[in-house]
């Protein structure tokens, strides 16, 4: 498509004597008409980190980014990924070899053939989440983040009052400790904005 979606041409069809099945898109932004002479940092930041958003939490695929194939391959390896990123970015970097990967507690289960994936570490005193449904970032997070973070919350209060000697933790404690991570599938979502 090119004119503003006004004008198509025929497809582009290669051979494929590989026999692989795979969708390669390729596109070159309007820029005139976002008034832009090149597309900016902050915009091929947000498509390289969907990129990577796909690599991490859709199933099966091998996803490639300008030609070169992701390191990412599950949804445990994209937590650590993006944990790693922002300590790096913060300035909380790792200081040793043994310390390079961050700490992050994961567990996958399925229901109804629907996948659960749920992850959390450590935050930086402030609640974070990272959340998808159906592969759609959930930037806002959602019941399914309040479903999982109330359960993993009153695991670690229950596991923490063992100990008699400690004061009493309060649920707001513990959850501005922590970074939860969800990608879910579920039937029939229910969105309140168009971000997807």
């Amino acid at each position: 498509f090119s004119n503003h979606m006004h004008d198509k041409s025929p497809p582009k069809i290669t051979k494929n004597t590989r026999n692989e099945e795979l969708t390669c898109v390729t596109f070159k932004p309007d820029l005139k008409l976002f008034h832009m002479d090149s597309i900016d940092g902050d915009t091929e930041a947000l498509l390289m980190k969907r990129v990577y958003d796909m690599a991490g939490t859709v199933k099966g695929v091998k996803v490639f980014l300008n030609g070169e194939r992701l390191k990412i391959r599950n949804f445990k390896q994209y937590m650590e990924m993006y944990i790693a990123a922002i300590h790096e970015l913060g300035g909380q970097g790792t200081t040793t070899e043994s310390d390079s990967k961050p700490s992050v507690v994961y567990d996958a289960s399925e229901d109804r053939g629907r996948l659960w994936e749920v992850g959390f570490a450590v935050s930086d005193g402030t609640a974070r989440q990272m959340s998808f449904v159906n592969n759609i970032a959930t930037t806002k997070g959602g019941k399914h983040v309040e479903h999982v973070e109330s359960q993993i919350v009153d695991r670690i209060i229950e596991h923490l009052s063992k100990n008699k000697k400690s004061a009493p933790l309060k649920a707001h404690q513990v959850r501005q400790q922590l970074w939860i991570f969800v990608n879910c599938q579920i039937v029939n979502p229910t969105f309140d904005s168009q971000t997807k």
